[in-house]
């Protein structure tokens, strides 16, 4: 799935503009009428204001796909290093495999992060030695199993975020289908849908209501950091005394710069995904405030160059789909 670029500067917002973000973040199933009474506007100034923010790519309303949910059991993270000269090349190369859902450059202690999603661990050997061995150029891999302890999308609200299921929801032919067809093309409405895979709008509507009861979809709205002036995005990783792994991850993931953490096994511990202003805020954060959580023994930062891929297993909700949900 090909996503649109997003923000590529700093946009001007104003109050009104950053009430409405918070909001959709912490609320985003909320229909324009409620967004209005508790911003004190009429629900045409909603729908302008956010139609403007969709339209200059600050915020995109999507639905998160659960990979545990959908069968997939393994998160890894590649750490690659490269040949002088190479590095580009080689991440377009890795970003080109299909498991492969976010591909970065990097400054620190690899040239390139990779992160990936598979169903077994034969899978993962297999794309070791048949996959990503075959893209020329790499001097160095390692590799971290991760098992995701919370994500957070939210970077206004006091929304805490979530943690994916735990198990696999069973799932019969027309469910992946919607999922498959919506991460295809995100902007079909239910009607579509019905359409295209032969049944009716009410039975999509049903589909998607259970999927989201049942965690295997989450509609959230992703704001653009860059919009909001968040210049850094880093991964840090933490190696942890034995007894104080869960609750470092938990005091990690609750801190508001980071949006997702993860429990290792390899190089790190710890792994966390974080978005800064600019680098004193990074220091700031890194060396006073995380840097004091008890049991942290050594911290890593890689620092995102450019990010070559960014997939991930989001679907959009747009149009009749999503208002039909909000009237439901």
């Amino acid at each position: 799935m090909r996503q649109e670029p997003p923000a590529s500067r700093r946009i001007d917002l104003s109050d009104l503009d950053l009430g409405l973000i918070k909001l959709l973040e912490s609320e985003p199933r909320s229909t324009q009428s409620g967004l209005a009474a508790k911003l004190g506007i009429s629900r045409p100034t909603v729908g302008a204001v956010m139609q403007k923010l969709v339209d200059s790519r600050v915020i995109r309303t999507v639905c998160l796909a659960d990979h545990v949910a959908l069968g997939y059991t393994d998160s890894v993270v590649f750490g690659i290093s490269t040949a002088p000269g190479r590095m580009l090349r080689v991440a377009e190369g890795v970003a080109s495999l299909s498991p492969i859902h976010y591909v970065t450059l990097c400054a620190g202690p690899f040239d390139i992060m990779a992160w990936g999603l598979f169903k077994s661990s034969g899978e993962i050997l297999e794309f070791l030695a048949g996959g990503l061995g075959r893209v020329r150029g790499m001097s160095r891999i390692e590799t971290v199993m991760c098992q995701e302890v919370k994500i957070s999308p939210a970077l206004l609200s006091a929304d805490e975020g979530y943690r994916p299921c735990t198990r696999q929801v069973s799932l019969d032919q027309l469910d992946m289908a919607i999922i498959g067809t919506l991460q295809r093309d995100s902007s079909q409405t239910a009607a579509d849908l019905a359409a295209k895979l032969k049944t009716s709008k009410p039975t999509i509507l049903r589909r998607m209501r259970r999927l989201h009861d049942e965690g295997v979809i989450r509609l959230v709205t992703m704001v653009d950091p860059r919009a909001l002036g968040y210049k850094l995005v880093v991964s840090t990783g933490l190696k942890v005394a034995p007894d104080r792994i869960n609750d470092v991850a938990e005091a990690v993931g609750n801190h508001r710069s980071v949006h997702s953490v993860a429990l290792c096994t390899g190089r790190y511990d710890v792994l966390a995904w974080m978005t800064f202003r600019d680098r004193p805020e990074m220091m700031d954060v890194l060396n006073g405030q995380l840097g004091q959580i008890r049991g942290i023994r050594s911290m890593e930062t890689v620092t995102s160059l450019k990010i070559v891929k960014a997939s991930f297993m989001y679907v959009n909700w747009q149009g009749e789909l999503w208002e039909s949900l909000k009237k439901e």
